[in-house]
């Protein structure tokens, strides 16, 4: 079932990539940006952490391991509600060429005059 689901998701990035010119482009250019920035971020770290000795150093940690863990968990809950293929309720309006339905049919009450 993995490799099944592993499989149609490389057919499709890989037809996504075939297909759309700015995804030829963008993906290296993009892919090249996230790990010059991983690459700075690390050695930028690397070298503090080093520069720091005793208490100093664990409380830095604690401090980087609480911004990961925060973006970790609070970028997917900002970012992932934007697509809407994965928020399909968000979509509630039915198409417009659909027969009304008999059930939302005006009622007409005693004594009411009919809808014009």
């Amino acid at each position: 079932m993995v490799r099944e689901l592993a499989g149609l998701k490389a057919r499709l990035f890989w037809n996504g990539i075939r297909a759309d010119r700015q995804r030829r482009i963008g993906l290296p250019l993009i892919t090249a940006l996230v790990a010059w920035l991983a690459w700075s971020l690390a050695t930028g770290h690397a070298d503090q952490l080093g520069s720091l000795a005793g208490a100093a150093r664990g409380e830095y940690l604690a401090w980087a391991a609480l911004i990961t863990f925060v973006a970790w968990v609070a970028l997917p809950v900002v970012v992932f509600p934007l697509d809407e293929n994965l928020a399909r309720w968000t979509r509630t309006s039915p198409p417009t060429s659909s027969p009304p339905c008999p059930s939302r049919a005006r009622v007409s009450w005693p004594g009411s005059s009919p809808p014009a």
